[in-house]
């Protein structure tokens, strides 16, 4: 079986015009707030659970949300993992907007770090949203969501 990553980048790139739209950044804006103050570094591999039981509500939020998406392309949340996996292993996941949101649901240690990430004040959350809402009104500038 041959893979076609320029058809997985392709897919990708139309999940982020889906993801674009206002309520799912507001979905996955709220959920972070909601949660981020929970997360703070950890040394070593030992987490505290509810790290891991949040990773697995952030995982059916983001695959609840997706499943109109995955349907329309005939895939499944299991397929779009695979095919983020492949394309992140591969060097060939293309710079999209709020990709590593949805690559978080993916695994754990990629959802620890966007947690950390915005608990710590690396990336600001109120900033990406606002850059998003933003370039979603610059794409679509009389269009409500796109799904």
């Amino acid at each position: 079986m041959s893979v076609n990553l320029e058809e997985y980048v392709e897919v990708l790139e139309r999940m982020q015009e889906f993801c674009l739209s206002a309520a799912f950044i507001q979905q996955i804006t709220g959920f972070i707030e909601a949660h981020v103050s929970t997360f703070q570094p950890v040394e070593g591999d030992e987490h505290p659970h509810r790290y891991k039981e949040l990773h697995i509500e952030y995982e059916q939020l983001i695959e609840v949300r997706l499943q109109d998406f995955l349907e329309s392309e005939d895939l499944n949340m299991e397929k779009m993992k695979d095919m983020c996996k492949m394309l992140k292993d591969v060097g060939m996941v293309p710079q999209l907007d709020g990709m590593d949101r949805i690559l978080a649901a993916s695994e754990y240690q990629n959802f620890y770090e966007m947690m950390i990430n915005y608990s710590s004040g690396k990336v600001g959350l109120k900033k990406w949203y606002f850059e998003l809402s933003d370039t979603l009104h610059k794409q679509h500038p009389y269009e409500g969501s796109h799904y």
